[in-house]
């Protein structure tokens, strides 16, 4: 199953379940969710970005450990969006301005030139305390996808 994003959502679940020695029913206990939810997420139905960092504290692991395999991803290219919350997207939605934004961003990730190159804001959401950001077009696709899949703090590809 693949998400509205393309990717293939909660491909190692089981993985990490299996390496902490946990049972589906024992996650759902800890979630406070039914057994048939966790099934789901186990089976690659989506859970909400919430969820998903709800799951992974539990588990004591990254979102990104959860939900993509660590290294070449065939599904995320040039059209797909990284998330970005936690302390960076507050320091950022700090200011409505999006080069300033870009800027804090910069700072925080101690980004190159060269990788913000690759990089556009496109949506801020102050609510969920939320940026998305995207590839600014096929030139600089390659610079984009390898900045996207390195791990950082607080980014979600999804």
């Amino acid at each position: 199953m693949r998400t509205k994003y393309g990717l293939t959502p909660i491909i190692r679940l089981k993985e990490i379940l299996e390496d902490k020695r946990l049972t589906q029913k024992e996650l759902a206990e800890m979630l406070g969710e039914p057994p048939q939810q966790v099934n789901k997420w186990v089976n690659g139905v989506e859970p909400c970005l919430s969820t998903l960092g709800r799951i992974a504290l539990t588990l004591s692991v990254l979102p990104g450990d959860i939900v993509w395999h660590k290294g070449d991803d065939p599904y995320f290219g040039p059209t797909s969006k990284i998330y970005i919350r936690g302390e960076a997207a507050a320091q950022a939605l700090q200011t409505h301005n999006t080069s300033e934004q870009l800027d804090i961003l910069r700072q925080y990730y101690r980004w190159t030139d060269e990788e913000l190159a690759g990089v556009k804001l496109v949506h801020t959401d102050t609510e969920k305390g939320e940026i998305t950001l995207s590839c600014t077009g096929d030139t600089n696709s390659e610079a984009f996808i390898s900045w996207a899949k390195k791990d950082r703090d607080g980014m979600y590809r999804l």
